[in-house]
């Protein structure tokens, strides 16, 4: 709430973080004024100690999970959470998710990426709306592979991860 009193509008969550506690916290404490923020959370991870799962059964129960507990009727950006993204069967859940956004339970998609490498192989094979990719002082390998320009030219929107290289 002070976040966004000091005018944040942006928050990046996902149903593992805290097992779904930090979704909850920002569906509490936004209710009644979500048309004021965008969320943007993730599928994949359930639990950090469970592997990661894309399958459209899992991405439906996540986007259903993450819905109820962020008390909305529409998630702004779904991203999946670091993906293999060479792996076949992320064809099917791409088209999952577009299944999702005609439905209209989320607005637009993105992959959060382990590395600029995979952004770039995303952006090649995926219409994507957001990559997000570590991006800080520290880390400016989007910038030197050329990534946030691919991402500018694909109109796909960049969200900093790990902008204060986690405390640093």
């Amino acid at each position: 709430a002070r976040a966004f009193d000091l005018g944040i509008s942006f928050f990046d969550t996902a149903g593992a973080y805290g097992n779904g506690h930090s979704e909850e916290l920002i569906g509490r404490t936004f209710a009644g004024r979500r048309d004021r923020i965008v969320i943007a959370t993730k599928a994949g991870w359930r639990d950090f100690r469970e592997p990661l799962d894309f399958s459209p059964s899992a991405v439906r129960a996540s986007v259903e999970s993450s819905l109820r507990r962020l008390r909305t009727d529409t998630i702004d950006i779904l991203q999946l959470h670091d993906p293999d993204v060479g792996a076949p069967e992320l064809d099917e859940t791409f088209a999952t998710l577009g299944q999702l956004r005609g439905h209209g339970s989320i607005r637009f998609v993105g992959v959060s990426v382990r590395s600029p490498a995979d952004g770039t192989r995303v952006l090649k094979r995926f219409d994507v709306d957001a990559l997000q990719v570590n991006l800080n002082l520290l880390d400016q390998r989007a910038v030197e592979s050329g990534l946030l320009d691919a991402a500018a030219a694909a109109g796909a929107a960049v969200i900093a991860r790990t902008p204060l290289c986690f405390g640093f």
